[in-house]
């Protein structure tokens, strides 16, 4: 479609059956791109003639609530004309209705369409004076974005959908409570609670597949104790939602996904799960110790984590990717638990590291002794946020000790550039290979430096531009 928009007369040309045929193609988001592209496409994409209208071209125009003629409307609801959706006995398969200024209310009217499948209503939409609803039983996806919506009507609407496949509720006004009884067909459930406050969910599909919440206040009260069918769990939340379970897989036998973010309060996490294969644990500060048995676990990631579990996982030989991500790190001391924590993941390891500007502090009387082994990993990213030539030196040296990647990316920050972070990186590797191959003279000693096991390294990547964040890519061998 790029191609042709290039050249405006391209599709006008064609013949008019096979122009209509490409464009009845297009989805209603796509038509309202299409339609940018000149005065032409806008006239070819309201020349279309099938079930998916957004608004027909009735002269029709109605107040927004009781849908009287504009002119005779006296109802205290009156609101700016928008053209009747439902005019002239028209049935249409897709609604997308975005109000963005004038308070609309929404009129049981636009909800009598046989055909509709789709119906996404976003901004200014006022639910509340919904009457009596017929059974739209072709109803596949309903999305309600900042319109407002009491418990009642919400339950009154949902009711009348036995065949609703997925529902989104994003910063929905006035719905405190959710109540979703057993759908049939329902599979996926999105709530984003925002700034709104929701106290309790309960959701009855029992045959439903995916469940995401996000809340940054109080977390709500969750019931999803029916849905024992649930594959992807994924709960983003200031705090752990109350009647959250503790033993996960009992409740959700068949939970392939999981991640939880924040989720403040839960100092033990324990998971033990045949079936998982993802399981992602993000920010969550309050974590101390994990058990985690997961002989299937295929990706493993532990994001923006302030420390590590005290627990090492067991995981099966089915892992293919593993990701550390350690934020606000103002000590390395905490790279021997990160190299005790990873010993079972060895090559497939990924882990970034953001050395922070505030104290940075390093042990390097620990490091390089022969209790802990290098572990030999797939890549590090490394993010500097502190000065200080000297303390880089000690950084890279403690790093090594404890990591040999396969690849190393760096990004340092714009306010510290003038110190050279990676000119230090790059002069010790230098001496470091120099030394690759005397390693057999220390092989007795309590301090076998990294540089002895270096045998060679080289430059992916880099850029040198000022005033911008700078990074180099390097590929290392090791012996």
């Amino acid at each position: 479609m790029a191609s042709i928009a290039s050249d405006h007369g391209i599709l006008s040309e064609l013949p008019y059956d096979i122009r209509q045929k490409i464009l009845s193609c297009l989805t209603l988001r796509q038509r309202a791109i299409a339609s940018l592209v000149s005065r032409n496409w806008r006239h070819m994409i309201a020349s279309l003639d099938d079930h998916k209208l957004v608004q027909t071209n009735s002269t029709k125009i109605n107040c927004g609530y009781c849908y009287r003629y504009y002119s005779y409307c006296r109802c205290s609801y009156r609101v700016k004309p928008v053209i009747k959706l439902a005019a002239d006995n028209m049935s249409f398969t897709e609604c997308y209705l975005f109000v963005r200024n004038s308070l609309f209310y929404m009129s049981t009217d636009m909800l009598e369409s046989s055909l509709l499948t789709v119906l996404h209503l976003k901004g200014y939409c006022n639910m509340e004076y919904i009457g009596e609803i017929k059974e739209m039983s072709s109803l596949k996806e309903i999305y309600l974005d900042s319109v407002c919506i009491s418990p009642d009507t919400f339950s009154k609407i949902i009711n009348k959908c036995p065949s609703i496949v997925e529902l989104t509720l994003i910063h929905c006004y006035g719905l405190y409570s959710i109540s979703v009884p057993h759908l049939n067909q329902l599979k996926k459930v999105h709530v984003n609670c925002g700034s709104r406050y929701i106290q309790t969910i309960e959701i009855q599909a029992r045959n439903m597949r995916e469940f995401h919440l996000f809340s940054s206040l109080a977390a709500p009260k969750l019931d999803l104790r029916a849905c024992t069918k649930l594959q992807v769990l994924k709960i983003d939340c200031e705090y752990i939602p109350f009647g959250f379970p503790q033993e996960i897989s009992s409740v959700f036998p068949c939970l392939k996904s999981l991640f939880l973010r924040l989720c403040k309060r839960p100092k033990k996490f324990k998971l033990l799960s045949p079936e998982l294969e993802n399981l992602t644990l993000s920010d969550m500060v309050d974590l101390d110790d994990a058990i985690i048995v997961t002989p299937n676990l295929r990706s493993f990631k532990l994001i923006d984590m302030v420390k590590l579990p005290s627990s090492s996982s067991i995981v099966g030989s089915r892992l293919k990717e593993a990701e550390i991500e350690l934020k606000y790190v103002y000590a390395t001391s905490k790279l021997p638990g990160l190299r005790t924590f990873a010993e079972n993941w060895g090559e497939i390891l990924t882990f970034s590291l953001t050395v922070e500007s505030k104290e940075v502090i390093f042990h390097s009387s620990n490091h390089g002794s022969n209790d802990i082994r290098p572990l030999c990993i797939k890549h590090i990213n490394l993010d500097i946020h502190f000065y200080g030539a000297s303390r880089y030196k000690s950084l890279v040296d403690e790093l090594f000790s404890y990591f040999h990647p396969q690849t190393l990316l760096v990004r340092v920050n714009s306010d510290v550039l003038k110190h050279n972070f990676i000119q230090v990186l790059l002069d010790e590797l230098v001496k470091g290979r120099k030394k690759c191959g005397k390693w057999y003279k220390y092989c007795k000693s309590n301090y076998m430096r990294w540089c002895y096991f270096l045998k060679d390294f080289k430059i992916l990547e880099s850029t040198a531009r000022q005033g911008v964040n700078q990074f180099i890519r390097l590929e290392f061998q090791w012996c």
